[in-house]
């Protein structure tokens, strides 16, 4: 199957699509402090990506639309695997595409299965990206305040 997805790094031209992402609360559910962040803080961590890139952004290949975000990031010494998209590209099938695509990547200089996986137990969908990747869970796990899971990432 051709992908329909390219991995790529972050523009300026990316801004727009990238405060769509970061002031949706939906979107924002499960990640960093679990609300939609503000403009200010938006252009904050829009800033900070442009300067020191922590995930790939995931572009439509046909015309390089930002649709996400996905890839590792260290946090707290940790290798930590996530994935975040614009909520009008859910349920298409880009996010297990992108990982897919990223833990390819990855595998080529690092161990992935060293890689920290957390999933809240409230998030449906990647509860079942998980299970249709065949990573491994892991554990029980509380992280903060949130009831989840971790997984090993398999390939």
């Amino acid at each position: 199957m051709t992908s329909r997805i390219v991995l790529r790094a972050l523009k300026v031209s990316d801004k727009a699509n990238t405060f769509d992402l970061l002031t949706d609360a939906d979107v924002m559910a499960f990640l960093g402090p679990r609300r939609a962040l503000d403009k200010k803080e938006a252009q904050q961590w829009f800033e900070d990506e442009l300067v020191s890139p922590s995930r790939y952004v995931v572009a439509l290949k046909e015309n390089n639309e930002l649709i996400g975000f996905c890839g590792m990031k260290i946090i707290d010494g940790i290798g930590d695997f996530g994935y975040f998209f614009r909520q009008k590209f859910w349920g298409k099938g880009y996010a297990s595409e992108s990982c897919v695509l990223v833990i390819n990547k990855l595998k080529e200089q690092i161990d992935v299965t060293t890689l920290q996986v957390f999933i809240a137990d409230q998030n449906n969908a990647s509860l079942a990206l998980a299970k249709k990747l065949n990573w491994l869970l892991v554990s029980e796990a509380k992280k903060g305040n949130e009831q989840g899971y971790y997984f090993q990432i398999r390939y």
